[in-house]
């Protein structure tokens, strides 16, 4: 038997995993609203968007996962474990453990019923209202 066309599963189409943290001037300028102009450590207006999971780890474009920081300590953030592991964690506790995903992700993992921003997005305030903010 042939399901009906209303039960049949659109096609998948999923952009290329760079597409997917390349980062855009959406997010780029949500990230700026979010934290300011200026370095997160020193204020220095002079910033780099650091990808809080690292694009080479699978870390998306979406602004949970970017945090304004100056060249230094943009620096400091991929060559100390440290560094790094601290600006994970303070994502993390403000916007949930999915901090780091795009739509796709939440729709392979099952958590939403299709890649659609407005679903991705009631999902991740969902997760921040559990997180307390």
């Amino acid at each position: 038997m042939i399901p009906k066309p209303s039960q049949q599963k659109k096609p998948r189409i999923v952009p290329k995993r760079k597409d997917r943290a390349q980062i855009d001037s959406k997010n780029y300028n949500r990230a700026l609203e979010e934290y300011g102009a200026y370095c997160q450590v020193c204020g220095d207006p002079n910033i780099d968007m650091h990808h809080r999971t690292f694009r080479s780890q699978g870390g998306r474009k979406g602004y949970r996962n970017l945090v304004p920081l100056c060249p230094t300590h943009h620096r400091e953030a991929h060559q100390s474990r440290e560094s790094a592991d601290y600006w994970r964690e303070k994502a993390r506790q403000k916007y949930g453990e999915y901090y780091d995903c795009d739509k796709y992700d939440l729709w392979e993992m099952d958590e939403i019923e299709q890649p659609k921003d407005d679903l991705f997005e009631r999902f991740m305030q969902r997760e921040e209202t559990a997180n307390g903010h």
